[in-house]
């Protein structure tokens, strides 16, 4: 009798030290947790995040309309823009737009490293978020394509996606690093 209690037992004892987990495995870009715990957002209100190289405090901070509004002799410069977060890549962080009153937005993109690498990507809950980000700004023609892929990364509809049709002229800051205040 006493063999066939410490079977279990032991059992239970090589399962409770076992060094898996039950938790979904990170691998896993499809898998979702269910979870009652407040709003993480609420209590990160507030929480100021860095990513990248730090800021530096010798650049001049431009609001995004200044930036915008100047566009065409910012071509190429170094700066800090200031502005709120509107959308942000949902698949790696890797970019995000940022947007004036007026609802101008403009990009803010990730560069990579020489092994193709993103130099470091942006949380992925931070939209309406203040941001402050320094790089290397400047104004391009955006393909189809990039488009097309951006609204993917965004989530936009196939039919959304499909309308793109025809390139069009866009404000990039390649960024160095990033200051986030989430609201």
């Amino acid at each position: 009798m006493r063999r066939f209690l410490l079977l279990p037992a032991l059992a239970l004892a090589f399962t409770a030290c076992s060094s898996e987990s039950d938790a979904p495995e990170a691998a896993g870009d499809d898998v979702a947790v269910a979870s009652d715990a407040p709003d993480a957002g609420d209590a990160m209100a507030g929480a100021e995040t860095t990513v990248g190289e730090p800021l530096g405090s010798d650049l001049e901070i431009l609001p995004v309309s200044s930036v915008i509004e100047q566009a065409s002799d910012l071509d190429g410069e170094t700066l800090v823009v200031e502005g709120t977060v509107s959308k942000i890549c949902q698949v790696k962080g890797c970019w995000l737009t940022l947007q004036n009153e007026a609802g101008e937005t403009f990009r803010v993109a990730v560069p990579k490293d020489d092994a193709g690498e993103y130099v470091f990507t942006f949380p992925m809950d931070v939209t309406g978020a203040t941001a402050q980000l320094a790089g290397t700004f400047s104004v391009e023609e955006e393909s189809v394509e990039d488009q097309k892929h951006l609204a993917e990364d965004e989530g936009q509809s196939p039919e959304a996606i499909e309308a793109i049709t025809a390139p069009k002229r866009t404000y990039v800051l390649t960024a160095s690093g990033a200051r986030l205040t989430r609201a």
